[in-house]
């Protein structure tokens, strides 16, 4: 688990872009405000999920900075940061984006 960065989750950038971590293009902010269908595997929709799963990177790189051991109690992995984000992300102002898919 201490690998993997990204949980497919549509709560999660919506929490990511309201602490300013990501930045939605104007046009793209503009289809989430106005609850416009984002077709899966379109740009939008890869370009939301590739920029969620880099922020996340970084966001545990410094969670982690200075520990070497995953087993460590003040680790971080997904599973964590994941669930912080989606319950924060419930109550953010912006819609979160819509994709039909069953990857999310």
């Amino acid at each position: 688990m201490h690998e993997i960065v990204a949980v497919e989750d549509y709560q999660v950038p919506r929490v990511l872009h309201e602490k300013k971590v990501l930045t939605y293009s104007p046009k793209l902010l503009s289809m989430i405000a106005e609850k416009k269908i984002i077709r899966r595997h379109s740009r939008p929709e890869v370009e939301i999920r590739a920029a969620t799963t880099a922020a996340n990177g970084f966001i545990l790189e410094e969670l982690n900075s200075g520990l070497t051991d995953p087993s460590h109690p003040d680790y971080w992995d997904i599973v964590p940061l994941d669930g912080a984000e989606w319950f924060d992300g419930r109550k953010a102002t912006l819609p979160h984006h819509l994709t039909p898919t069953t990857a999310y």
